[in-house]
């Protein structure tokens, strides 16, 4: 696979930029929240006040200001995998990841199969900690029509979907 190179696209006016991509394609695929208080809950479903889990070096708490919406017909959209989890993003969304021992903040456009994100692990007695886990897979996932844009914003600027640490 080549890689994919994020272009700003000046017809999308959008500050946010989270993906959540239509049920019934097949590329559907849940995007989950985890909370301080060990209970997980659909990205739709965030709310201002919630207190999801974010990373600052270990995992920490971090509270929710508000859950932008809106929608998207034009732009790079990409699913990143790991061995254990994937997501769907914006080639524009921030992510932190590590690439030769070094850690990097940049969008998720300028990841490679390889580098090495920040991945949470829960335990069955609801505490968790983090290790890093390798992307084995990018691909671009084509819209034919409008998607929805879900974006979480939270004090830290970070939180954990589907295990994965990205911007929110």
């Amino acid at each position: 696979m080549k890689p994919v190179i994020w272009k700003e696209n000046k017809r999308i006016k959008m500050v946010f930029s989270a993906a959540e991509i239509p049920a019934g394609t097949e590329n559907s695929l849940q995007h989950i929240v985890h909370l301080e208080n060990g209970t997980s809950v659909d990205i739709e479903n965030v709310k201002e006040g919630d207190v999801v889990l974010s990373w600052d070096t270990d995992i920490v708490p971090t509270v929710v200001n508000e859950n932008r919406i809106g929608e998207m017909t034009d732009g790079i959209v990409l699913k990143i995998s790991t061995k254990y989890s994937s997501v769907i993003y914006t080639s524009n969304h921030l992510i932190k990841y590590y690439r030769e021992d070094k850690l990097i903040e940049d969008n998720i456009g300028t990841l490679q199969v390889g580098d090495e994100i920040i991945y949470l692990n829960e335990d069955k007695d609801n505490s968790s900690n983090f290790t890093l886990e390798k992307i084995v897979s990018i691909d671009e996932v084509e819209i034919e029509d409008t998607i929805n844009l879900i974006h979480p914003i939270t004090e830290l600027g970070y939180l954990f979907v589907n295990n994965i640490l990205v911007e929110g």
